[in-house]
């Protein structure tokens, strides 16, 4: 009978690890969502999701000891998890007056930073508290008689591990696609529900009494209390070392593939299915190898060995075969990923992932516990030991070393820690494997040094010169000088934030919105990168206060050191105020206080990037926004589908009734588009020639084009309509964009995707179009017709066009004469690769 229930439990654990991770993933999503994209954020998901599994583990301990029916238990737990996920469900509902009541004073103080953290406390802490106290009391009604914790315990931890593998591939390969984030949740709160039946199940057919009649045991357990604190401290050191380095390591990949949820999801699926294969392959490496106690400091060591070597293995994989590239599915890149972990942090995570589950062992059998009545001990430190882990490598050792040093740091620590296992009775005598230990980590340490120190976080091929590297939770960010002298910042090896060679295309991305409005004295920037953009604001001098918000620390103290001359100095701006925080947080948090509000370009497949083009986001722009408030979200074209960038524009329309599409010049190369709202006005253009005078009189830009009311007509391509009634709409609860961003960039040609070259003419004729049928403005149309002969003009330039002579002086004589003849321009800063006009 035991042993037919024991069968059933391993396959209830595997559903039941399927749900945790399930959970997690999910979780940590909806808590972005809510309280911001940042590593910040999903450090104090992590944080709370492991420490309410500790100390669910601490408190089954005291349940076991009331002997109530465990299978019952078990099944009250499993509903009360249900119970306790609907208010992460209904968080967005329940959460949306928090920000507002705030307001964006808090961010400048405790209130915003203590807030998140009892929202994700309170969110979080109940239900993993509810998981955590399932796999002791499952323990505790299984192992009896011949069912030991030293065999049976450790197969149980390594199902219910594996489980989660199949949670995670479960979730972000079908369940998101197929339901959306909100769907999803309900899905695993499903699997909930059966795991609860069945143990209801289990428990009518239990009897207690048979167990304790036929497997009792003919001698009670005597635990070593020595060897079970030795257990407890081991079982700390192993959960922060596997979090550290599963911290850090991920940092290391999204070198290589920043792509929305698959990226991460693949790293985390291949650590767990590692530690899971590490568990069950633990009898027969004991049985070959024999006592644990001698094990321990060659596991170690060994640990720290193929850590410390996992970076160099990487940077010379991913130089011969990038996983990102040349995909023709998402499954495809995932397991192409896979195959890149695997190959090189594989070994390190098989041979430290041995570690626990060898304190395991060694307790039930050294130790004494048998039938596992510390187990719930030992879950419960590993997991306060992982929530140790993951905030020291956060907050300390990637900020401090960088990625490829940090993993070293770990892997040196995990070297010397095989010393003090020779203190153990009976290894003391064992000179050889001592010495042996001594100059594994004299290599480990060496090699640390001089190689790990000294890898690039910047690919070798691509031709920047890296002028300094700074490290924060947010990743690596590299200060680099580009091919035509350019000073830009790439992030993570990924994606340029911003650069002086396109310097006045950034400015113009403040003075189009800005222009736009009557009178603006507060504006506001949802992406800071090089302060340009936001700087360009300090040049209108009836603006009283710029407010530029960007979520990463590192690329603010960049901004301030490197682009000072460039950003018009805007660190040290009176006017000016920069705010490390959330974008969607922040300006969720105003009520009424901005005149103009301009989003930068976001990178489209970013982790945590679609909830910036989402339905919520637009609503609490347009609640931020004064009465004739402008919001303006640049898109970078070239980084989008067609349907994407209609998506977008769909959801923004959903809030602001006309969205109006401006370009940002006409590179045909690097294509930007301006989506225009107005909080309860339109776009009227008596208010811009009444501005572009103002520029002209009272600034000192030089612009060419912004400066006049034609040139402003140049960059209108008409109001965005929907040619297709049945778009999706991106919402936090679809993931929609975010989901169909990763899956573009990874599959496919994307120069037959993106808006780039002709796509991109094609595009701006059929908005031109569009914007003749629907309006009755013929001047306005000639001066968006001028502009698309500028553009056409500049891919003409491009190809080399056998026409371009006569083309250049079809542009030259359509050319507004005010703008040809104003004397003060300056038409260096032209928005185009090269100007036509001669």
């Amino acid at each position: 009978m035991n042993n037919r229930i024991y069968n059933i439990a391993l396959f209830l654990a595997l559903l039941s690890g399927c749900a945790a991770l399930g959970h997690q993933l999910l979780w940590t999503r909806r808590l972005i969502d809510i309280l911001g994209g940042s590593a910040e954020s999903s450090a104090r998901v992590f944080g709370c999701f492991f420490l309410g599994l500790g100390l669910g583990s601490a408190f089954a301990n005291y349940l076991i000891k009331k002997n109530l029916r465990p299978w019952k238990l078990l099944g009250i737990l499993e509903l009360a998890i249900v119970i306790f996920c609907l208010p992460i469900f209904f968080l967005p509902e329940l959460s949306d007056w928090i920000w507002p009541v705030l307001g964006t004073d808090a961010f400048n103080g405790w209130q915003s930073g203590t807030c998140k953290l009892i929202i994700s406390f309170a969110a979080i802490v109940p239900p993993a508290f509810l998981m955590g106290i399932g796999l002791p009391v499952m323990a505790s009604a299984l192992l009896h008689g011949s069912l030991e914790l030293s065999r049976h315990g450790i197969w149980l931890y390594a199902i219910n591990t594996l489980g989660g593998v199949l949670g995670l591939i479960l979730v972000s390969g079908f369940l998101l696609h197929w339901f959306g984030a909100s769907g999803a949740m309900i899905f695993i709160m499903g699997i909930n529900l059966i795991i609860a039946v069945s143990f209801f199940q289990i428990d009518r057919a239990w009897n207690p009494e048979n167990i304790e009649n036929k497997d009792a045991d003919p001698e009670p357990s005597q635990i070593d209390y020595k060897i079970f604190y030795i257990a407890l401290a081991i079982s700390f050191i192993s959960g922060a070392g596997i979090l550290a380095l599963e911290v850090i390591s991920l940092q290391m990949y999204m070198l290589v593939a920043t792509m929305s949820i698959y990226g991460p999801t693949a790293v985390l699926i291949t650590v767990i299915f590692l530690l899971a294969i590490s568990a069950l392959c633990l009898p027969i490496l004991t049985k070959y190898f024999g006592n644990i106690e001698k094990i321990f400091p060659h596991i170690f060591y060994l640990a720290g060995l193929t850590i410390a070597i996992a970076p160099l293995i990487f940077m010379l994989v991913v130089s011969m075969w990038n996983p990102a590239r040349d995909n023709i599915s998402v499954l495809h890149f995932v397991i192409k990923f896979v195959i890149v972990v695997f190959i090189t942090l594989g070994p390190a995570l098989f041979i430290s992932g041995l570690i626990f589950p060898m304190t395991v062992s060694w307790l039930g059998k050294e130790g004494g516990d048998r039938h596992g009545s510390k187990l719930g001990w030992l879950l419960a430190v590993n997991g306060l030991g992982g929530l140790v882990g993951a905030e020291v490598a956060y907050r300390f050792i990637l900020p401090s070393t960088g990625i490829h040093y940090g993993v070293g740091i770990i892997a040196l620590c995990y070297a010397v820690l095989a010393l003090p296992f020779f203190l153990l009775k009976g290894l003391s005598q064992y000179k050889k494997s001592q010495y042996v230990t001594v100059a594994f980590i004299v290599f480990i340490a060496i090699f640390v040094e001089k190689i790990n120190k000294k890898l690039p976080h910047v690919s070798p091929g691509i031709p920047l010169e890296v002028i300094e590297e700074k490290y924060g939770r947010e990743g690596s960010l590299a200060i680099v000088r580009q091919k035509d002298d350019g000073v830009g910042l790439l992030m993570s090896n990924q994606y340029m934030l911003g650069s002086t060679s396109v310097r006045y295309s950034q400015e113009r991305q403040a003075h189009i919105p800005i222009i736009l409005h009557p009178d603006p004295k507060k504006v506001g920037f949802i992406g800071h990168a090089t302060g340009i953009t936001p700087g360009a604001a300090l040049r209108h001098e009836n603006i009283e206060s710029v407010v530029s918000v960007d979520i990463a620390s590192i690329v603010i103290d960049a901004a301030k050191k490197y682009y000072g001359e460039y950003n018009y100095d805007i660190a040290n701006n009176s006017r000016a105020q920069i705010i490390a925080e959330d974008g969607r947080t922040y300006f969720a948090s105003a009520n009424n206080e901005f005149d103009v509000i301009e989003a930068d370009l976001f990178l489209p497949w970013g982790s945590g990037v679609g909830r910036l083009y989402s339905l919520e986001h637009f609503k609490s722009i347009k609640n931020a926004l004064k009465p004739n408030g402008v919001f303006c979200q640049w898109l970078a074209m070239y980084q989008l589908s067609k349907v994407q960038f209609d998506v977008i524009a769909h959801t923004l329309k959903q809030v602001f009734p006309n969205v109006y599409i401006f370009i940002n010049g006409y590179y045909q190369n690097t294509p930007q588009i301006g989506l225009v709202v107005f909080k309860d006005s339109e776009l009227n253009w008596d208010t811009v020639k009444k501005r572009c005078l103002e520029i002209r009189v009272n600034t000192d830009i030089r612009d060419p084009i912004i400066r006049h009311h034609e040139g402003m007509g140049m960059l209108y391509f008409g109001e965005f309509q929907s040619s297709d009634d049945n778009l999706p709409i991106n919402k936090l609860g679809n993931m929609w964009m975010e989901l169909n961003g990763g899956y573009e960039r990874l599959v496919g040609d994307l120069n037959l995707k993106y808006f780039i070259g002709s796509r991109w003419i094609k595009f701006l004729e059929a908005q031109l179009e569009n914007y003749k049928l629907a309006s009755n403005e013929n001047y306005q149309y000639q001066l968006s017709h001028i502009g698309f002969n500028l553009a056409q003009w500049d891919y003409a330039n491009k190809i080399k066009h056998n026409d371009l002579k006569r083309f250049t002086k079809i542009v030259n004589q359509s050319m507004p004469r005010s703008i040809v003849t104003d004397v003060e321009s300056d038409w260096s800063l032209y928005p185009g690769k090269e100007s036509p006009i001669k």
